[in-house]
């Protein structure tokens, strides 16, 4: 299909008006005789035995049989043959959302929030750009403005592969446009931020138009929260009201239910700091309160707007408390449940907010050698009834004796839960019915030190998983259209003729696709791209020298499958490569900085947005250029020479 097709939907999706009678239409514009017209006109040019061979006067049942086997282009022609035939065509909503589907079904598997900052954010980059899918963004656009303000009052969230049709739409334009252009230009941000402040955490709201950042004088300084929102191509401060007066800690978190809403802890309080409508001030309300001999180790703001904390004694860190807290779905917030008491701990947990599930691993102490020493409790809420029930638990023993649960992740969407052993064993498992773990697969031999979680080992829709088997060798898996996982190519490579073996394995990342792989060391990169024929090449290698001051860093830039790493050899720059239209993995921008990435999460969730910072120096903000757009502000200063510093 060609790549017009978005942009005709929303130019010819409309049908031509009809002409009043004794006028004639205007030179190509297309009329719409009325059927007691259309059967006169056939009556006087051919047979009556020949007139429902017209294509006009099809039957409304073949009609639509016919338009249902034609492309989104052609179903536009047809929509401004006659009122009829549009009458029988399915809406332009559903003309997108299968072509979408068809043509773009990565673009489907989007973060359903990305297309709320679409006015503020990617519509201006799609429009330099010139990008096709522009009209029918802005059609989206204004029957949004048109329906009204968005009222968060629905009783069931959505689907977990359910996705935003501007957001679908939005993904697709970036993906194009990012995906064609042989070079891409960044640009220093502005932001206001103060002189000798560090940055300790930090993270951008789903819909990328806020950003939160933790600020502290140094290393070992309470930090405190500022919150910016991107305004006229530079990152402006917000007014929090009234500031809070406690440090916050580093587990902090946009919602995306409900939306421009940012929770923090701040001792034993948690606050949730809400915009005001047409400004820039936010106002902060009390979500909940423990008393102060508890500590609060995890917020979790899930995708159905229910909040799930977890709070541990300070004199009995074995002891946990659950906090339950419903969204009600409208200004009262959250309504908190009855506390529920964990009688030991857990160890190590995972979270998948859009299906709503929480992995809890817990090492049990038991007394005889044929018990179970290993628990997985997973939480979870049913999102597929009418009405979603309240939240459930479900218990999965394990007889591990020689080895307990060092790690937990989740796949994308919840439907495999991956789970490292201090012993270097990993199971996968998936959750049946009743969220009871199954066993898919148990892999020996891998490196206990390789991290998990922290970084992402899966393809976003969950159907491919790389694993480490050593330092030099990375396994690949597939599941199949039936579930279940299989082997595929094994990756290696060796050092270089002057490096040292003694590396250390870091991680491994896997794109959305599943089409690019990146491995991170202590000491070097390297990035391998699935081809055409599914082989997997290796195509680029950064090593830094034995003396740099940052590790090697790396994210990717989603959509567009772009890989950003930052590596110093000898002076520290940042380099972004990806696939071009033709197919190749190229190298589309680099320019030397002054910081590294600030870790796997530096980019925006729309991928024009970076954010470089270590614990030793103030943030700095890069946005991404349109294809072409020159670079107004240059390059950044030379990197300044400070301590070696690693962001986690």
């Amino acid at each position: 299909m060609n790549q017009k097709t978005g942009m005709e939907l929303t130019h010819r999706c409309s049908p031509s008006p009809s002409t009043a009678p004794g006028e004639q239409p205007a030179q190509g514009q297309a009329t719409c005789p009325s059927d007691g017209d259309a059967r006169q006109q056939c009556t006087r040019r051919s047979p009556p035995s020949t007139w429902l061979s017209h294509p006009r006067n099809l039957p409304v049942l073949a009609l639509r049989r016919i338009f249902s086997y034609l492309p989104l282009s052609s179903q536009c022609h047809c929509a401004l043959v006659c009122r009829r035939w549009y009458d029988c065509l399915p809406s332009p909503r559903t003309r997108l959302e299968r072509w979408l589907r068809n043509n773009a079904p990565l673009s489907c598997q989007a973060n359903p929030d990305l297309g709320r900052g679409c006015n503020s954010r990617t519509r201006s980059f799609l429009q330099a750009a010139r990008s096709p899918v522009l009209p029918a963004v802005t059609h989206l656009l204004q029957e949004q403005q048109a329906s009204g303000p968005h009222q968060d009052t629905q009783q069931r969230p959505p689907e977990p592969t359910d996705c935003d049709l501007l957001s679908s739409l939005v993904h697709h334009g970036l993906h194009q446009q990012l995906i064609r252009a042989d070079r891409l230009t960044l640009r220093a941000a502005p932001i206001d931020w103060p002189r000798n402040k560090l940055v300790a955490t930090f993270t951008f709201s789903p819909c990328c138009r806020w950003l939160a950042l933790q600020c502290q004088a140094s290393v070992d300084a309470p930090a405190f929260l500022r919150l910016y929102s991107w305004e006229q191509d530079s990152w402006k401060r917000c007014s929090l009201v009234p500031e809070a007066t406690e440090p916050i800690e580093r587990r902090f978190s946009f919602t995306s239910r409900p939306v421009d809403t940012l929770l923090s802890i701040h001792g034993v309080e948690v606050l949730a700091w809400r915009r005001q409508q047409d400004s820039g001030r936010w106002h902060r309300t009390l979500v909940c309160a423990f008393p102060q001999a508890l500590r609060i180790d995890g917020l979790f703001p899930m995708g159905s707007g229910d909040l799930v904390i977890l709070a541990a004694t300070k004199q009995q860190p074995q002891q946990c408390l659950m906090l339950m807290s419903l969204y009600t779905g409208d200004d009262r917030g959250w309504k908190a449940l009855a506390p529920t008491n964990i009688a030991t701990a857990p160890d190590v947990w995972a979270c998948e907010l859009r299906s709503c599930q929480l992995a809890l691993g817990t090492v049990i102490q038991s007394q005889y050698p044929d018990e179970p020493t290993n628990e997985v409790l997973i939480w979870y809420k049913d999102l597929t009834a009418s009405r979603p029930s309240l939240w459930g638990c479900q218990k999965s023993l394990f007889g591990w004796q020689d080895a307990s649960i060092a790690e937990l992740t989740y796949a994308p969407g919840g439907q495999c839960l991956l789970g490292r052993l201090t012993n270097g064993r990993i199971y996968l498992w998936t959750p049946d019915a009743q969220y009871r773990l199954q066993e898919q697969m148990t892999l020996s031999g891998y490196r206990p030190q390789s991290r998990l979680n922290g970084l992402s080992p899966f393809s976003d829709n969950g159907k491919h998983l790389a694993l480490p088997r050593s330092l030099w060798q990375i396994q690949l898996f597939s599941r199949d259209d039936k579930g279940q996982w299989q082997p595929g190519q094994l990756v290696e490579t060796g050092p270089g003729p002057d490096e040292d073996i003694d590396d250390t394995q870091v991680n491994v990342l896997l794109s959305s696709s599943g089409r690019t792989l990146v491995r991170r060391t202590e000491w070097r990169l390297d990035v391998w791209h699935r081809n055409s024929a599914g082989i997997w090449q290796h195509q680029l290698r950064r090593r830094t020298h034995a003396r740099a001051y940052f590790f090697p860093q790396v994210c990717f830039m989603e959509p567009g499958e772009l890989v950003c790493t930052t590596v110093e050899s000898p002076r520290l720059s940042l380099w972004i490569h990806g696939p071009n239209s033709r197919g190749q993995f190229v190298r589309k921008a680099a320019r030397t900085v002054e910081v590294a990435l600030n870790g796997p999460r530096a980019a925006s969730p729309d991928g024009l947005s970076l954010l470089l910072a270590s614990i030793w120096q103030p943030p700095q903000l890069l946005q991404l250029m349109p294809p072409g757009e020159a670079d107004a502000n240059g390059q950044l200063p030379p990197p300044a020479r400070r301590n070696r510093c690693c962001i986690a």
